[in-house]
């Protein structure tokens, strides 16, 4: 993956975000997650619109829950913890909308091929 390519999808996700909002997933560890951190959805959402390629790890993948579409994996610190974050861009029709599968402290240390 090139970091043209990584700027290309976060900049997609940006606008998707400012035009429909971000949806996330509901699942138990993206709760646990803010209560955890000590974040609200919207700090939340702050992190994820200032990922850059640098924060980048994986993808774009398969994404195995649903029969279309890409995921993405990044990572960055937040409160001294290393959370994972998995997006994608779901397109219905003309539309994109940003969605959040995962955000919660990693179980595993993620490698970032950008970073030095």
């Amino acid at each position: 993956m090139s970091k043209t390519e990584i700027e290309k999808f976060l900049a997609n996700l940006k606008i998707a975000i400012a035009t429909h909002g971000l949806d996330v997933v509901p699942r138990r560890p993206n709760i646990e997650a803010l209560i955890d951190l000590g974040l609200t959805p919207s700090i939340r959402e702050q992190i994820i619109l200032n990922l850059d390629y640098r924060d980048y790890s994986d993808g774009p993948l398969p994404d195995d829950q649903e029969e279309s579409g890409d995921v993405w994996i990044f990572g960055m610190e937040v409160d001294y913890r290393e959370i994972y974050i998995k997006l994608k861009i779901v397109e219905l029709g003309e539309q994109k909308y940003a969605k959040c599968l995962s955000f919660h402290p990693a179980k595993h240390h993620i490698k970032y091929p950008f970073k030095q």
